[in-house]
């Protein structure tokens, strides 16, 4: 099971990553050294997360520490709509296809390695309790996270489990030694229920 795809840019982006959505200022900096030491190679940021000092921070140190270079790391960032001094939406007459074509060209540039969005969140319902996947679970002896992060892996779904707890930084990334069998696979797909994920409301009103 390979522990990386590659995007249409050729860029190898690691399967697994490190989320840092809602990782407190003052914990970040250590789970992302936790991580970097475990052997993640894919760091997932953003502005709004208002965390991102503290995550370059523990990446410059692990590169000092020659744990790990520059060119071997995955960190993902993301662009935002720019905003008023109320919080509003500046809106333009571009579309996205425009912002698209242009964040292009930083490809092109050598700048960034790929574009994409993101399109998960860790809000209720939790499936950790759930008696099935506990049973699954039980049978692997491996958590009920290892068994959901393992899922995806086995689709080929790249992800980024969030945690600033090392114990359970460490745990997401043993899940490359066990698999999944076809009929447990069916079982975590039958969970599917079609919901939209991450709804952007304040974006109704943007062209396209």
């Amino acid at each position: 099971m390979a522990t990386f795809l590659e995007l249409s840019t050729k860029a190898k982006m690691p399967i697994l990553g490190l989320g840092t959505w809602k990782s407190p200022p003052n914990k970040v900096k250590e789970a992302v050294k936790v991580a970097i030491d475990a052997g993640y190679r894919h760091i997932d940021c953003a502005y709004v997360y208002q965390n991102e000092n503290e995550v370059g921070e523990a990446i410059q140190e692990k590169i000092q520490e020659k744990v790990v270079k520059r060119e071997d790391l995955f960190i993902a960032g993301k662009d935002l709509f720019p905003k008023d001094d109320k919080g509003n939406n500046l809106i333009g007459k571009e579309t996205f296809l425009d912002a698209w074509e242009v964040m292009e060209e930083l490809v092109d540039e050598g700048l960034v390695k790929a574009l994409d969005r993101p399109w998960a969140k860790p809000e209720d319902p939790s499936l950790l309790e759930d008696p099935k996947i506990k049973e699954i679970a039980a049978r692997h002896k491996e958590s009920p996270a290892q068994v959901l992060i393992r899922f995806h892996i086995q689709r080929n779904v790249i992800l980024i489990p969030k945690s600033v707890t090392p114990e359970r930084i460490l745990e997401n990334f043993q899940v490359f030694d066990f698999k999944l069998s076809d009929e447990e696979m069916a079982t975590l797909l039958s969970f599917n229920r079609n919901w939209r994920i991450c709804v952007l409301a304040d974006q109704a009103n943007l062209l396209d």
